[in-house]
């Protein structure tokens, strides 16, 4: 199993020219179906949907005048630890990059939601941590547990990462593209270092929608003869905002079953 760490491999997997987003999103345009659009990102977000493995924290909180900040964490049957928080915790507790590696004192609590110290003070303070509820259930996402009082309190909570806690890092991106509609596929993302095979995998998927969304909105006006159909073989949506094909007919005696091209 091939492995690709930098984008370097990436490139070098996939043929292209140089170790580039555009030159990269080139090669993957020319060598599918649909003509997939493709890019990379050194510094990219794995969304909350994407990360399969929900892990458990236990979380030290202490509330000042300057609002409410991490003390420590641990992993739920591990030891004690303090900064830096692991990066899905800090993105739940709302801590910014900034304030994780401060040298002014421990991370706080919204500082990624509020920048201001005094009004993150005022929103993110006492009457923040009384009200902060522990509604989320085994297995979800959420702030599973609140114990303590006044100026300190321990929560545990469940965050969504991925299996190596990166929830920041390069990712390939490649979704289908499908001429003549404004309808945008789903991107597929690989976060690296990964496999070969994954990156082939996103790539065949991505290939798959594009060719899918084609046969779906590109019939001509024998295909389907109940369509209602413009020269080009789209028919007007509901809401007259956009032109929507009929799908293709693949027994069709008049395209063949290849559709309309635009």
């Amino acid at each position: 199993m091939m492995k690709l760490n930098t984008i370097n491999d990436l490139a070098d997997h996939l043929g292209a020219s140089e170790a580039t987003s555009e030159s990269i999103a080139h090669r993957i345009y020319k060598d599918t179906s649909c003509g997939c659009s493709a890019s990379f990102d050194e510094s990219g977000t794995v969304e909350r949907w994407e990360r399969t493995h929900l892990r458990t924290y236990v979380v030290e909180c202490r509330v000042s005048i300057v609002g409410t900040m991490v003390a420590s964490w641990r992993p739920l049957h591990g030891k004690r630890r303090s900064t830096p928080l692991p990066a899905a915790l800090a993105e739940f507790l709302g801590v910014a990059e900034w304030d994780i590696d401060s040298k002014h004192g421990l991370p706080k609590i919204g500082s990624d939601w509020v920048g201001d110290s005094l009004e993150n003070a005022r929103e993110h303070g006492s009457l923040f941590m009384r009200g902060l509820k522990a509604d989320a259930k085994v297995g979800e996402e959420g702030i599973l547990r609140k114990t303590g009082k006044g100026t300190r309190y321990l929560l545990t909570i469940s965050v969504r990462e991925t299996k190596s806690g990166i929830v920041r890092g390069p990712i390939f991106s490649v979704s289908g593209y499908c001429e003549g509609t404004d309808i945008e596929c789903v991107a597929h993302r690989v976060l690296l270092p990964t496999s070969a095979e994954k990156v082939d995998e996103a790539i065949s998927a991505a290939d798959k929608d594009g060719c899918d969304l084609w046969m779906q909105t590109h019939g001509c006006e024998k295909c389907h003869p109940e369509g209602t159909c413009d020269e080009w073989g789209n028919e007007w949506s509901p809401d007259g905002d956009n032109w929507i094909g009929q799908p293709v007919n693949p027994d069709c005696a008049e395209c063949k079953g290849d559709g309309v091209p635009v």
